[in-house]
């Protein structure tokens, strides 16, 4: 799908899945990454209209996946569902965010990438604004146990990223 000097990005397999769900539920991520099941990784994997993608290092092991969606034609928007890497503070999330982001506007023509953050989630905010999305008004959603927990919508254009990231 796309690659840097110290990774790839491909698409999900079907025995990619068991990985992911640990990476999922690692104790890193747990608190910031909604738990899916693997009836619904297998369906996004599947699905016309989401990419679902497993990030690679050049030895070929896993160390994080992406969800997005709105890879459907009609939409001029895509919604980053979810980035999780494994290993953190080794500038990975950062590089494979660049990589989806070209991805999202140079191949798929896109005009927007979003993503809602958990708003204690202060690492990926960081991140985030660090290659050119910037915040939207605050959401709040509830959760199945009953808790209220907000978020903050982060978002890049075209525009925004084709001035920093020269075409």
């Amino acid at each position: 799908m796309t690659r840097s000097k110290r990774m790839l990005l491909r698409r999900t397999h079907p025995q990619d899945i068991s990985a992911i769900l640990e990476m999922e539920r690692h104790p890193d991520n747990e608190r910031y990454v909604h738990r899916w099941e693997q009836e619904e990784h297998m369906a996004a994997a599947m699905s016309e209209h989401h990419l679902h993608i497993v990030i690679e290092n050049l030895a070929g092991r896993p160390i994080g996946y992406i969800i997005a969606a709105g890879l459907h034609p009609e939409s001029d928007e895509m919604q980053l569902i979810r980035l999780v890497v494994v290993e953190k503070g080794k500038g990975y999330g950062k590089e494979a965010l660049k990589l989806i982001m070209g991805l999202v506007f140079r191949e798929l023509n896109k005009k927007r990438l979003r993503m809602d953050l958990k708003a204690s989630n202060e690492r990926a905010r960081n991140l985030c604004e660090s290659v050119g999305f910037y915040a939207e008004p605050v959401r709040h959603r509830n959760e199945e146990d009953g808790t209220e927990e907000t978020l903050l919508a982060m978002a890049i254009g075209e525009a925004e990223y084709f001035g920093r990231h020269a075409r």
